[in-house]
This record gives structure tokens, sequence and C-alpha cells, in this order.
């Protein structure tokens, strides 16, 4: 079994702290809490854990993924630029082995293929159609789902993937 490891949360510092595990814990009288107490964690509508850090009579909901992230890997939030993994697909396991800091293109595709779905393709950039019972090929741009096309053969899709990502890079 490996060790917990504690460090403050940034941003929090000398206030609350969070585990490798993804347990944050108050340890500071400014949270407004007890000392030591474990936060519990609440779910989002989006599946991640979540806890409400205080300081300053400020509160704000934060997920935990990124409190780890933030102290663990360095990760500096960025908007949809570099974002949190959870490489298992589960978005409730914040362990720090769970986690990895990636491009929000890698987010966005692999997430397709991590949540253990049987249409789901080995390429980035490409999923399966179940209506038109074809490969399609897809990308975002600019926050935003654009539809390349949709083909039979797996690797012609991810080809006219490759070829777009080219366009805007």
């Amino acid at each position: 079994m490996e060790e917990e490891i504690w460090k403050e949360v940034v941003g929090y510092e000398g206030i609350y702290e969070v585990s490798s595990k993804g347990r944050v814990k108050s340890v500071g009288h400014g949270s407004g809490r007890r000392s030591g107490r474990i936060l519990k964690p609440s779910l989002n509508t989006h599946g991640y854990k979540f806890v409400v850090l205080c300081v300053d009579r400020k509160s704000v909901s934060t997920p935990i993924h990124k409190i780890v992230a933030m102290s663990f890997l360095n990760h500096i939030p960025n908007g949809r630029i570099i974002v949190i993994n959870h490489i298992n697909g589960d978005r409730t396991n914040n362990d720090i082995n769970n986690l990895e800091v990636v491009k929000y293109r890698e987010n966005v595709s692999t997430c397709y293929r991590k949540n253990f779905n049987n249409y789901s393709s080995k390429y980035v950039g490409v999923s399966w159609d179940k209506v038109n019972k074809k490969w399609i090929a897809s990308i975002y741009i600019n926050g935003f789902s654009k539809t390349i096309g949709r083909y039979i053969i797996e690797e012609e899709a991810s080809a006219a993937y490759q070829n777009e990502l080219l366009k805007i890079n």
C-alpha cells in the first residue's frame, strides 16, 4: 500500500492540505472549520468530486482533481489549453496515480476510449457512428466540435482528422 502524502493546497496555504489519495483537510483556523478535519466531497453535475474551500469569508467550490494536480503536478489552470485527465476514465478517482496533465485536445479524444465504450476508436478524433454504422472523424476547434466526415475504414477517418489538424496548427 502506497503512503498517503499531504501537501498544502495552492492558494490556500496554511488553511487546507490535499493528499496524494485525493482527500482534502482543513489545517488552519482561517477556514472557519475545525483543524485537521477531512472535508466531505460532493459530486457536481459532470460527475467530478468537489469541496468548498473558504478563506476571508469567500467560499469557492473546487474540483478535487484540480486541487491535486495543482499541488502535486504543478498544474496551472489556463482554461481549456492544458487540463487534467483521469487516466482510467473514473472522474471520482482523484488519486495522484490516476491523474495526468494533458492538452485539451488529447483529453477530449481519450474520453471516448477510456470509458470502455465498445464503439470507440483507438485513434484520436475518431469514434463510431452507431446510426450510420461508419467511423466519424471530428475535431474540436475553439471549443466547438466540427464533423470532418464519415468513413467505412477507421484508418481513413484518422487520416482525415490528421489532415484537418494540420490545417489549424
